[in-house]
């Protein structure tokens, strides 16, 4: 079994909710599986030799001073360059107007973020609908290739997968060194188009 971004021992699927947390417990420490069950929380994957949960602020506090047990709310992020996505609001920051990815019935680039460390099973599942995968993204997210029609069906598969966590646009902002966001040119300077390759020929405009 493969996972991508291992942990160290839009439209969206429906966020955790506010108030709980992700844990990453040992599968050994069957004490903490079982008062994290019957205290109200919640395995979203069992990866063999460790479980990711999600539990409420009280929950949590009860078994995360065993060694066994670590907090994780990293899993809910996505880091680009300078700006930090926080995909248990549903919201992203702020993209200006000129630097913004809108839905295309062609080939665009978008994003998933899955709800932990990757199987490779659930990249196979994107690939089914016709989605090339691009390049990893921290954390536990991909930059995808896909047309119009596979974007319609990866948000349906996102709203009945509980594996994704989140979809939504790989804005072209999000690929600019954050010195550049802002900065207005001369009157008398020319633009210079510029195109940046992803492994495998993708093209970034």
């Amino acid at each position: 079994m493969l996972l991508i971004g291992m942990l160290p021992l839009g439209a969206a699927a429906a966020p955790p909710s506010k108030g709980t947390h992700k844990l990453i417990v040992q599968n050994t420490d069957s004490a903490a599986l079982q008062a994290l069950a019957q205290s109200g929380g919640k395995q979203l994957v069992d990866y063999g030799s460790f479980s990711l949960w999600q539990a409420p602020e009280i929950q949590s506090q009860s078994v995360a001073g065993r060694s066994s047990v670590t907090t994780h709310d990293d899993l809910n992020t996505i880091q680009l360059r300078g700006t930090t996505l926080d995909t248990t609001t549903g919201t992203v920051a702020p993209v200006a107007a000129n630097v913004r990815q809108v839905k295309t019935s062609g080939k665009q680039f978008w994003m998933v973020q899955f709800v932990g460390p990757i199987k490779s099973a659930w990249l196979e599942n994107l690939k089914k609908l016709g989605i090339e995968i691009v390049g990893y993204v921290p954390n536990n997210a991909y930059v995808v290739w896909l047309d119009g029609s596979a974007l319609t069906q990866l948000e349906s598969l996102a709203k009945t997968d509980p594996t994704i966590q989140w979809t939504g646009e790989y804005h072209p902002q999000y690929r600019l060194a954050p010195v550049f966001r802002g900065a207005k040119a001369p009157q008398s300077a020319q633009m210079t188009p510029a195109t940046v390759r992803w492994p495998g020929g993708h093209r970034c405009p």
